[in-house]
């Protein structure tokens, strides 16, 4: 699990530096209720999911001296191993950038005793939709995330949406263009009701996907 030593601050810092010259120079990204990034730990953060590098975006939206001086409240993100784990280097680098990589392809569900323990002394984003869409609501809505989002320790839950980040599948989103950034109230995971079974799984996953939709 990670440790937040000197190299992995630093690793975070550059990495902030990248996402700021992509998302705040080469496009313009305006972010709404930014007192809503709590300076806290066990936050569970829900985002909408376009390209590959909404993580990075989210990212920009903490103070870059977080990253140096209080690095546990940057989340940890959950990314597909086979896109960025592809080398020594590259998953030295990920593993010091808070990443928790998955295999989607094997439902994720190996990840969750690790988003659980990260969650007890950092935060997290997930992206419910699972895979990078236009739409906010996931074509299929994953029980198990539902049962992590209400018992997985979070403290709170607070919801994303981004928005003007052209899908196109690739790594990056079209360049000079305008993002919003929404970041939402937190919500108290009990209040999400229960999910005991795969049908209330299904339903809590439902309901933060329509919670992000809301945002504006």
């Amino acid at each position: 699990m990670y440790r937040s030593g000197i190299s992995s601050r630093i690793v975070l810092f550059i990495n902030w530096i990248i996402g700021f010259i992509y998302f705040r120079i080469l496009n313009r990204t305006v972010i709404h209720n930014k007192k809503g990034l709590l300076k806290e730990t066990g936050i569970l953060y829900l985002s909408s999911h376009y390209t590959m590098v909404d993580s990075w975006l989210i990212g920009v939206c903490f103070n870059p001296l977080d990253a140096i001086f209080k690095p546990e409240i940057i989340p940890h993100n959950v990314p597909e191993q086979t896109n960025f784990y592809k080398g020594k280097f590259s998953s030295w680098w990920f593993d010091k950038s808070k990443c928790i990589p998955i295999l989607r392809d094997e439902g994720g569900k190996d990840t969750h005793p690790k988003i659980k323990e990260a969650l007890n002394v950092s935060n997290v984003l997930i992206f419910p939709a699972s895979t990078r869409s236009r739409e906010n609501m996931p074509l299929r809505p994953s029980p198990s995330l539902g049962m992590l989002i209400v018992k997985g320790g979070a403290r709170k839950i607070i919801p994303i949406k981004l928005t003007g980040l052209p899908y196109k599948g690739g790594f990056f989103p079209v360049w000079f263009k305008r993002v919003d950034v929404y970041i939402g109230e937190p919500n108290v995971p009990e209040d999400l009701g229960p999910a005991d079974s795969k049908e209330e799984g299904i339903r809590v996953v439902k309901l933060i996907a329509e919670k992000i939709d809301a945002l504006n």
